[in-house]
């Protein structure tokens, strides 16, 4: 049986986390390929997955991967500005 509140206002549903697509990995990557070259040094971490295609909406996949790729520009020996992509 429903449980019945005494009170008349509304109640809102309560908010479901939204998923935090910038959160670190923990554990260590399957690939790290460090690189410094050309005023830069870009430091690439491969992670992979198993995963049942289906239940993502992605017929016939196997594997999914994330690659984060933080980038330091230097000038000089400092680092003057830092970038981070995550494919």
């Amino acid at each position: 049986m429903p449980t019945i509140s005494s009170s008349s206002r509304a109640t809102s549903p309560t908010p479901t986390p939204k998923p935090n697509n910038s959160s670190r990995a923990h554990f260590p990557p399957q690939a790290h390929t460090p690189d410094k070259g050309h005023g830069r040094i870009e430091d690439r971490q491969l992670w992979t997955r198993a995963v049942e295609g289906a239940t993502l909406g992605l017929a016939g996949a196997a594997q999914i991967f994330r690659l984060d790729q933080p980038v330091d520009y230097l000038r000089r020996g400092h680092v003057i500005k830092t970038t981070r992509e995550t494919r």
